[in-house]
């Protein structure tokens, strides 16, 4: 069972007053309406998939089909179980830092102090959010805090891996230069100046 540590105690014997904790980024991927969510699924979920590509032709009085074909394939959730535990033991805090609300004759020290549970309860919460965000989109590699045994490849990883996901490139020219030599008045020199392209920037200073 985990006790706590007490790091910096000051406040030893004296009746906790407040908390603090760090501000963390709300995840709020399912708020924004970027991520689905499908409740109750217990087993392998099929979702059936459809697309076709956009051709775009040439002006023409006679209707021509642009002569491509629709894909249809599916997709399978296969849903991974893990769960959050946590057990504390409260004796060494009443000790402490709630030594003085204690009741006269009344240790009590295997109840929780409830301002404190509460608080650590919502942190829980926040932190365990927060994973699951990093779970959706990184998928367990990424999240430090996924301990389970169960393959979790995350959403861009499995699309990106995915035959089936219909993906649409931007092709663009190379935009990185190998440098050959760089002088110590900051000169960069380079094998091939073919594909470099010179952007200007305007600076102002404030008035």
């Amino acid at each position: 069972m985990a006790q706590f540590t007490f790091t910096n105690n000051t406040y030893a014997g004296e009746a906790l007053a407040g908390f603090m904790a760090s501000t963390l980024l709300e995840a709020d991927s399912v708020k924004r309406g970027l991520l689905t969510v499908i409740n109750d699924v217990k087993a392998r979920k099929v979702i059936l998939d459809v697309d076709d590509d956009v051709v775009l032709q040439n002006p023409s009085g006679i209707f021509t089909d642009q002569g491509t074909t629709a894909h249809q394939t599916e997709s399978y959730l296969d849903p991974v179980v893990y769960e959050f535990m946590k057990q504390e033991q409260w004796d060494k805090l009443a000790q402490s830092w709630e030594a003085q609300s204690l009741k006269p004759g009344a240790f009590m020290d295997y109840e929780g102090v409830v301002d404190l549970s509460d608080f650590m309860v919502q942190r829980y919460l926040t932190k365990i959010q927060i994973a699951n965000e990093r779970l959706y989109w990184l998928g367990k590699s990424a999240t430090k805090e996924a301990a389970f045994t169960a393959d979790f490849p995350g959403l861009l990883l499995s699309i990106a891996a995915a035959s089936g996901v219909y993906k649409v490139g931007l092709s663009k020219p190379a935009t990185s230069l190998a440098a050959t030599a760089i002088d110590a008045n900051g000169i960069v020199t380079v094998a091939d100046t073919s594909t470099l392209s010179l952007m200007a920037m305007l600076l102002q200073s404030p008035r």
